[in-house]
């Protein structure tokens, strides 16, 4: 699940995919970050969603998941309490682990004093094809790839995307993401309650099949 403002997700809704649109907060890198649960937002730690926000559900070719490397990024425990690695620290840590920044999906805790057992995926952008929207004044031009995941992105207004299961990344088979902690078992369930607004907008078949399946596990 991916939670953006109106003008992103339109950008998302028109290609029928993500894009490489600037990350808003950058905690592990670069790149499309994702919420395994409905409205947590995953750059604010895991905090409710801004209700100016479209939320979006994103699913990825289950073939091409077997084939691109994937990790859990453990928390660096330098100072009082574990956190982010810096951007040199984690590319060593991927290094170790015989991966990459530029193709590896990382998958990490959310570190927030208000939110806890919040978690992310990051989609860097070698996965992420290029976005049309405008760049600030102070924005550099973003890398970007190719949808070679086969990822598929529809968003909704708040409250229109109802009664969908939780992301259980925990129980992923095939692959399963190196590293998991087996401690670490997801919550189903949404993060809050939005009431369901007038006009949403019909949801795609493939975003159901995908949460049928989802329920299952």
């Amino acid at each position: 699940m991916r939670y953006v403002s109106e003008p992103k997700a339109k950008e998302y809704n028109e290609y029928g995919y993500l894009t490489a649109i600037p990350a808003t907060a950058t905690s592990i890198g670069e790149g499309a970050y994702l919420s395994p649960k409905f409205r947590m937002l995953p750059s604010a730690g895991g905090l409710p969603v801004d209700p100016s926000y479209m939320e979006c559900v994103a699913a990825a070719s289950e073939k091409a998941l077997k084939t691109v490397p994937m990790i859990y990024v453990k928390p660096t425990e330098k100072g009082k309490s574990p956190t982010y690695h810096s951007p040199v620290e984690l590319a060593k840590y991927l290094q170790n682990a015989g991966k990459t920044v530029k193709d590896t999906l990382l998958f990490s805790i959310q570190h927030s004093k208000k939110v806890s057992n919040s978690y992310q995926l990051l989609i860097p952008p070698k996965y992420l094809p290029e976005s049309k929207l405008p760049l600030s004044e102070h924005e550099e031009k973003p890398v970007h790839g190719t949808n070679s995941l086969g990822i598929k992105a529809f968003c909704a207004p708040l409250g229109c995307l109802e009664n969908l299961v939780s992301a259980h990344w925990d129980k992923w088979t095939e692959p399963s993401i190196p590293d998991w902690p087996v401690d670490i078992k997801l919550e189903s369930g949404t993060g809050t309650n939005t009431p369901k607004p007038a006009n949403c907008p019909p949801v795609p078949a493939w975003v159901m099949a995908v949460f049928v399946k989802a329920s299952k596990l």
